[in-house]
């Protein structure tokens, strides 16, 4: 089950509207969200472990993948995540299914709706050239 970080830990001063993080209990997974003044979801990153896939409103979807030179163990910077030129699916599914159990707060409903759609075939996003 995906439960909420406390939000004063992701705080921006500089930003305007919110920013919300959640972990999944049972597996590596992280929820990032970002929200406007209005609570309207702009953006949100689903992280499982070396792979990220993200969703933003004026955009759609794109999938990453952490290069494996970076990240606080190696040099105590954030990792990097690298965008792909083809979409992946492993382990979408799995995420899919923890949401989905996941208790019925607005925001998780709304990530697993883009998660269910982008994982149906017609609604996939096409490879980047």
């Amino acid at each position: 089950m995906f439960y909420e970080i406390d939000p004063d830990l992701l705080k921006d001063k500089h930003l305007r509207g919110y920013t919300r993080w959640y972990r999944e209990s049972r597996a590596d997974i992280d929820l990032f969200v970002w929200q406007d003044e209005e609570h309207r979801i702009l953006k949100f990153q689903l992280w499982d472990e070396d792979r990220l896939w993200e969703w933003e409103r004026k955009k759609g979807w794109k999938f990453g993948s952490l290069d494996p030179e970076s990240g606080a163990f190696k040099n105590y910077q954030s990792p990097v995540y690298h965008y792909e030129k083809h979409w992946a699916d492993t382990g979408l599914r799995k995420i899919l299914d923890l949401l989905e159990v996941s208790d019925t707060e607005r925001v998780l409903q709304f990530v697993t709706s883009r998660v269910r759609q982008v994982l149906d075939k017609k609604n996939r996003p096409a490879d980047s050239d």
